[in-house]
């Protein structure tokens, strides 16, 4: 298996496999927060977005890379990677 792709830190947009039932997720950006163990031969990550209080946990090919500031929103992104 390969490395992580995400570093802790870096900003990525989340999006759930309809399967998940992930539905309360909001569509922002998403900070990593810890990288884990593979599950089912994919790593997972913990993501935490502001607007939140809770991490979510997600597999690597549920994020996709982001940028911050992301165009066209305002919003801060403070989240602190432990």
């Amino acid at each position: 298996m390969t490395e992580h792709r995400f570093k802790i830190g870096q900003i990525v947009y989340f999006h759930p496999k309809k399967s998940r039932m992930q539905s309360t997720a909001p569509s922002v950006a998403y900070q990593i927060t810890k990288r884990m163990p593979a599950a089912d031969g994919e790593y997972q990550y913990a993501i935490k977005s502001m607007h939140e209080q809770h991490d979510r946990v997600a597999s690597e090919s549920e994020l996709t890379p982001g940028e911050w500031p992301p165009r066209g929103n305002t919003h801060a992104l403070c989240v602190t990677a432990m």
